[in-house]
């Protein structure tokens, strides 16, 4: 770099000195680094070299310091990180004023248990009938504690069909107990209008009546049926002698 406050040193620098001169370790290592300037990392070698001659004879060179730019204050990250604020907010916003969504099968799924089971081990004494009989009311009855629904469906209904409600003998057990855990078994099985026709009879029946507008409520929950469902469920919520009360209250506020 030129130096205009120091004449001696550029002119060294470009060679202009007495022939005597030349011959100073100066001008020694300013002739080898001009006639080896071909080769980058030998010429900065001797370049470095110079330098630090050229500072201890002639001293540093003066560094002129410019002028320091204004420091302008960036704002731009700040308008962005606002922004992206705000979206946040307003899409919480949106998402909250949004209507929930109903889904009946979901609500369904998160309501529905099964009726405990408290026909196991009844059979029938009697002729070869009835031993086939047995073995489909076993079954069923197997299937059911299985959570195997349809497989228990099928096999109510067979005991239903080989046995009809008017012709049980004396040691059969409760038509309307076996018509509870068959609805309730269609109920599992994805058949809620079917259910409900089984489950509707036995609305009034003085043991399994409360059970089965429990179950009845889901049937027509399942069918999409919402306002059977709060129909049945409303007054069963304010009964005081069923633990299905506290079940139908707590489905109603689920309910649109």
């Amino acid at each position: 770099m030129a130096q205009p406050d120091n004449p001696k040193r550029d002119e060294w620098l470009r060679g202009e000195f007495p022939g005597d001169a030349a011959r100073d370790p100066f001008g020694e290592s300013a002739a080898r680094g001009r006639r080896e300037l071909d080769s980058p990392e030998e010429a900065a070698d001797l370049l470095a070299g110079i330098e630090a001659r050229l500072e201890a004879v002639y001293g540093k060179p003066a560094v002129r310091k410019k002028d320091a730019p204004a420091r302008v204050r960036s704002l731009g990250r700040w308008y962005a990180a606002a922004a992206a604020i705000l979206l946040l907010v307003v899409a919480g916003i949106w998402w909250i004023n949004q209507p929930a969504t109903f889904d009946a099968e979901t609500v369904f799924a998160e309501t529905f248990t099964p009726y405990a089971n408290d026909l196991s081990g009844r059979t029938m004494g009697g002729d070869e009938a009835d031993s086939l009989t047995n073995e489909a009311l076993q079954a069923a009855l197997l299937a059911y504690d299985r959570r195997d629904y349809p497989a228990a469906a099928a096999a109510f209904g067979v005991y239903r069909t080989a046995l009809p409600d008017n012709s049980a003998p004396a040691s059969a057990p409760n038509p309307s107990a076996i018509s509870l855990y068959y609805g309730i078994s269609l109920l599992g099985t994805d058949e809620a209008e079917t259910a409900a026709e089984v489950l509707e009879p036995l609305t009034d029946d003085a043991t399994y009546g409360l059970p089965a507008k429990w179950y009845l409520a889901l049937a027509y929950l399942r069918a999409e049926r919402t306002d059977d469902s709060k129909n049945i469920l409303q007054p069963l919520s304010r009964r005081n002698d069923t633990p299905f009360a506290r079940k139908a209250a707590d489905l109603l506020k689920t309910l649109p």
